[in-house]
């Protein structure tokens, strides 16, 4: 199965590059385990392919876990975490509560 599991735009003048890094992470090779209830990086070998597009495909890895995780709900949070970093999660002083307002900064 493929997966997208990130991507950057960059724009490059002709002869120019740039070093471009995606973030992956444990959440990024899980799956949700419907009997445990929780999301699950099985022992396995995972290929990495990187290019312009699914069909340009330019580099390709294999990256290897060596034995199966159960993630915690902190880390099966699917934002990467510079994401994470990057909104503001404030709870408004309502007493019946339930509302959260997210702002990007």
């Amino acid at each position: 199965i493929k997966e997208l599991k990130g991507y950057k735009k960059v724009f490059l003048k002709p002869g120019e590059s740039k070093r471009v890094t995606i973030e992956l992470n444990d959440r990024s090779l899980a799956y949700f385990d419907e009997k445990s209830k929780q999301w699950v990086v099985d022992a396995d070998t995972f290929n990495i392919s990187l290019g312009s597009s699914s069909q340009d495909i330019r580099l390709n890895a294999k990256l290897v876990n060596s034995f199966r995780q159960e993630l915690s709900t902190t880390t099966s949070n699917p934002l990467p975490r510079s994401a994470l970093n990057s909104v503001l999660v404030e709870k408004p002083p309502v007493k019946t509560g339930g509302v959260f307002k997210q702002t990007v900064e």
